[in-house]
């Protein structure tokens, strides 16, 4: 019966089924073998008795971020955490970010600022003020985040440490979602930031890091300095962690650290133009990658372009369409098992159905953010 079925087919009907059963299967490798990881990852339970933590030195670079530092910077201060320092880079602000982390200091006083000075012949980016930050930072284990990022616990900083307990760890990559608002905007920023989440802490898991997210994320300070920190790309505005955890990480230097303690929110952006405009900032960076990196990347959306572009003519042009419904069922259901699984383990609530329409306007989504990025004149900012 499989002889005559094939026997039957036109040469490109073969042709298209081959296309179709070889995407389905990349697929299913990405989604339960890689993707999958994120969900099915058990979260390590900290020993309560142990007393010895390493020093961690928090850096948070901000410019004009007076009202962010004022609300979220005391959710960082008060971690609960035997030996830390927090260390402010204050950039060139114009508002009263000094003043008020003068006054912070006086209820945290392991708070810590340094400052950059505003220079008209001078412009510089975010990388600059990350360098200065880490120099400034007095211990060997250095964790990242931003002025307008804050942690959903008091144990985010014990987490992060744990990862490097008994390893040869010298990066170790968080996630930060973001807050839920109303909106449709919102739900496809959630949704996108959710996706990069699986893509970068799953292969990770599977030993093929390729970037970071600076909204959580940690190295060694001797690792930065080390690699000479951003020299590679410091032209760049973006790739303060993505392009330099893609140049030091590999698969055994680096882990993950996921778990409900460990995760932090960040606000979103509040209009489509400005969304437009970070992604296509932050997309920039992509064809610095890795070769694997670039591939690995590659390889998911291609495949499910596709799959999609086959398996809808396919339901119409073989003898036996349920061939091709079938398939796009059983790939239907291992994408929502797996963003749920996911979903939940990362926090997201809220994203399980805008997840499974995602999956399907994304790629024209980031479409539109390459043909933005290609026609975007380049031009000197701070993220």
């Amino acid at each position: 019966m499989v002889y005559t079925f094939f026997s039957e087919l036109e040469i490109y009907q073969l042709a298209l089924l081959g296309i179709f059963a070889s995407a389905f299967l990349v697929q299913l490798i990405y989604y339960i073998f890689i993707y999958g990881k994120v969900g099915r990852y058990k979260q390590v339970k900290l020993d309560d008795t142990q007393i010895q933590w390493p020093p961690i030195s928090v850096v948070i670079c901000a410019k004009n971020e007076q009202e962010n530092l004022k609300k979220n910077l005391p959710l960082v201060a008060e971690q609960d955490y035997p030996n830390f320092e927090v260390v402010v880079v204050d950039d060139c602000s114009e508002d009263d970010t000094h003043y008020l982390l003068k006054s912070l200091k006086v209820s945290y006083p392991h708070l810590r600022h340094t400052f950059i000075k505003g220079d008209e012949k001078f412009t510089h980016g975010k990388k600059l003020a990350l360098t200065v930050g880490i120099k400034a930072a007095s211990h060997e284990l250095v964790v990242l985040t931003d002025a307008d990022c804050w942690p959903k616990t008091n144990q985010w900083l014990r987490q992060m440490a744990h990862c490097y307990q008994n390893s040869s760890a010298e990066v170790v990559l968080g996630y930060c979602g973001y807050e839920k608002r109303k909106g449709l905007l919102n739900r496809i920023i959630r949704c996108d930031a959710f996706f990069i989440g699986l893509n970068y802490l799953g292969l990770a898991l599977c030993k093929a890091p390729y970037m970071g997210v600076g909204r959580n994320l940690s190295y060694k300070r001797s690792l930065f300095f080390k690699n000479r920190g951003f020299a590679n790309h410091h032209t760049l505005v973006s790739g303060d962690d993505d392009l330099f955890v893609n140049e030091v990480s590999t698969g055994k230097n680096t882990k993950v650290c996921i778990s409900k303690d460990a995760l932090l929110l960040t606000s979103p952006r509040e209009t489509k133009d400005s969304w437009f405009q970070q992604k296509t900032r932050h997309g920039s960076t992509f064809k610095r990658y890795r070769a694997g990196s670039k591939l690995a990347l590659s390889t998911e959306m291609a495949s499910r372009l596709l799959f999609f572009a086959t398996c809808i003519p396919l339901i119409f042009l073989l003898p036996i369409p349920y061939i091709a419904l079938g398939a796009l069922f059983v790939r239907l259901v291992v994408i929502a098992a797996c963003f749920k699984a996911g979903i939940n383990k990362l926090q997201e609530r809220g994203l399980w159905f805008p997840m499974i329409m995602f999956d399907i306007v994304s790629p024209v989504l980031y479409l539109a953010f390459y043909l933005k990025r290609k026609f975007t004149p380049k031009r000197q900012q701070w993220s």
